[in-house]
């Protein structure tokens, strides 16, 4: 039995059950690698209408190496091993220049099935291991062993060139629904995703990963929105986003809209994660429909709905959010070991806008005609390293309670240069229990946070 997913762009198969009657876990072992350069010279996605399946995608990537297991529901239950899986093992590394120089999409109505996507991106290296379900009920359990992640990048990464590496949508409706144009050095994730779904426990061993940008590795995002008139964003938990990011390890379990949030167990968890010396440039250029920098949206409503525009050189996150789910049964039980976050940022950071084709150095703008919705958001931000955990609940119809988790250590250190260059947003009315906007520059930061919103 297979599945098809797609991780940075490529669809991958991966076998998920063996020959019948197999009673062993199975375990699963991936070593990836790319030392030839990767170039996407041009790429148009042209949907003349909505693009309104659940879990659809419009997509134009360049990646150098990618390493994914994935388990995924869409309206129906999962396929799994008989016997669960054993340890996934992923070695992950690219070697050529990637760059993804003419992505661009145009979708003349909205995105607004649930969970759907449309990105433009380049990225290194990635090593995926992801469990989704989309309006799907009474989804069966997923058990996994060990999960051993290594990733790293040692060349130049960029997306974007020109008046190219842009999207133009009429606007974002739905839960979970998003539009992002990013660059990314090297990503180690470990996911699960549940949108107006029910079931699905998650139970894993220990998750250990070690993501690297090596030096001189440059990660570098010329993409942006090109819409000739603001479009909106509405619907829990849904994004816009223009980002660049040199390394990041995470593990992010989520649920929105879901008819109950699940159990989830992790054993031990441990992320280090370095940047050593790659400059990460988030270079939001203009395109002949906007000028430099600007990122023109309507309103922005939903809980948990946000649009940013963002750089980081190296980051370490364990996120567990829930949005709007209802029906709960019973306070789920939320648990992990110890959790050790180490990050460090040695290169340079930089979040600007830049005129059409660079003609000039401009700052990040966003403009936002109102936001509304409990923990709503809109930011600009630049960061050199960043260790975080949070557990975040919003407008769920009971709490998640009380996670239980072993002993929590986090490290960041950086020593890059960190510029946020003159950045503004301006925006209307904005409501809603925790809703924010943020302008930040950060050298380096550890946190850890429960948050309950409604």
């Amino acid at each position: 039995m297979y599945s098809t997913k797609s991780v940075a762009g490529i669809t991958l198969l991966v076998m998920l059950a063996g020959a019948s009657g197999a009673t062993a876990q199975t375990a699963i072992t991936q070593s990836t690698t790319n030392s030839n350069t990767i170039n996407q010279a041009s790429g148009l996605v042209d949907v003349n209408g909505q693009l309104s399946a659940p879990g659809g995608s419009a997509a134009v990537s360049a990646t150098g190496a990618a390493s994914s297991v994935s388990v995924q529901g869409i309206g129906q239950n999962f396929v799994t091993p008989s016997a669960g899986f054993g340890n996934i093992t992923q070695s992950t590394t690219n070697n050529g220049v990637v760059t993804n120089a003419g992505g661009t999409i145009d979708i003349s109505s909205t995105v607004n099935g649930p969970g759907a996507a449309a990105s433009v991106s380049a990225t290194g290296a990635v090593s995926s291991v992801s469990v989704s379900g989309i309006g799907a009920a009474g989804l069966s359990d997923v058990s996994i062993a060990d999960i051993r992640q290594s990733t790293t990048n040692n060349v130049d990464v960029t997306n974007g060139s020109g008046t190219a590496g842009r999207i133009s949508v009429g606007g974002l409706t739905g839960s979970g629904v998003s539009a992002s144009v990013s660059a990314t050095g090297a990503a180690s994730s470990t996911g699960a995703t549940m949108i107006g779904a029910s079931g699905g426990d998650l139970t894993t061993g220990n998750v250990t990963q070690s993501t690297t940008l090596a030096t001189g590795a440059d990660v570098s995002n010329f993409g942006a929105f090109s819409n000739a008139s603001p479009f909106s964003i509405s619907g829990a938990g849904a994004s816009a986003s223009i980002s660049s990011l040199g390394a990041a390890s995470s593990v992010s379990p989520t649920h929105v809209g879901s008819s109950e949030i699940d159990n989830l167990a992790f054993g031990n968890i441990s992320q280090t994660t370095r940047n050593l010396g790659g400059d990460v440039i988030n270079n939001h250029q203009g395109t002949s429909r906007n000028s430099g920098g600007a990122l023109n949206v309507g309103s922005v409503s939903g809980n948990g709905a946000s649009v940013s525009v963002s750089a980081a050189g190296a980051a370490s996150a364990v996120s567990v959010s829930s949005i709007n789910s209802t029906g709960i049964g019973g306070t789920p039980s939320i648990a992990a070991g110890t959790i050790y976050q180490n990050t460090q940022n040695q290169g340079a950071v930089t979040n600007r806008g830049m005129g059409s084709r660079g003609a000039a150095d401009v700052g990040h703008a966003i403009t936002v005609a109102s936001i509304t919705g409990d923990g709503a958001s809109a930011a600009v931000s630049a960061t050199g390293a960043v260790s975080a955990v949070s557990f975040t609940s919003i407008n769920e119809a009971q709490s998640f309670g009380s996670p239980a988790t072993g002993a929590i250590s986090q490290t960041a250190v950086n020593s890059g240069a960190i510029t946020n260059a003159a950045a503004s947003i301006t925006s209307g009315t904005v409501s809603g229990a925790g809703a924010s906007v943020s302008i930040s520059a950060i050298g380096a930061v550890s946190a850890t946070s429960f948050t309950s919103l409604r």
